[in-house]
């Protein structure tokens, strides 16, 4: 069940489009083969091909930061971004996998990471943020216990949200993401608080234990 509340104002602008590039040269990829005499265009695949994790993001590390970052941009605005929601939802879901990429839920955690990943399973906030990830990804509306929610703001700084990320120009920019009685802020704010407190603050030589 959905449920969409709100209205917004006038739309007096369009958002810029802004492009991003980089180059990682060979000798901050941590690799001990030798590229001194390659192309930077072939150092980069080089490097892209032989690195774990997902292209340049190289580890679990990386993948929190950027899940961070985002947290930080979504809570810092009056308005907020479906992408960034969705890239929230499946993000804190599924880090857990890179953390422990072979542990299942019920099973005997024998690492210090399947350990954290069996915590994680019993904790309620992280169960709500693996449930909407799931239906996010396979659509299963039946298998919500609680309503989605999006409410919408009245007023709104055009600068707060880009109006190409706008999925309905009757409605506007949302204001907050509500699931059951929760705002997902909490939930998100939440999740990302048990990654930090029990994983990345960890030493890494616990982490590896």
């Amino acid at each position: 069940m959905e449920e969409r509340v709100g209205s917004r104002t006038h739309v007096t602008s369009k958002a810029q489009i802004h492009a991003h590039s980089y180059a990682q040269p060979c000798a901050q990829a941590g690799l001990r083969k030798s590229c001194a005499f390659a192309s930077p265009l072939s150092s980069t695949l080089d490097v892209m091909a032989q690195a774990s994790g997902f292209f340049d993001i190289r580890d679990d590390s990386d993948f929190f930061m950027i899940v961070t970052n985002t947290l930080k941009s979504f809570l810092e605005t009056n308005t907020k971004r479906a992408d960034q929601l969705l890239l929230l939802v499946l993000g804190l879901a599924h880090l857990r996998e890179w953390i422990a990429p072979a542990y299942r839920r019920g099973g005997i955690p024998k690492t210090a990471g399947e350990r954290f990943a069996a915590m994680l399973f019993e904790n309620p906030n992280y169960q709500t943020v693996l449930l909407l990830a799931n239906h996010a990804k396979h659509q299963r509306r039946d298998a919500l216990p609680e309503t989605q929610t999006t409410w919408f703001v009245e007023t709104f700084d055009e600068r707060d949200t880009p109006i190409d990320s706008w999925l309905d120009f009757d409605q506007g920019p949302a204001s907050s993401y509500q699931y059951g009685q929760r705002n997902l802020v909490d939930v998100f704010k939440a999740v990302a608080s048990l990654y930090e407190q029990h994983w990345f603050s960890l030493p890494i030589e616990e982490r590896l234990k």
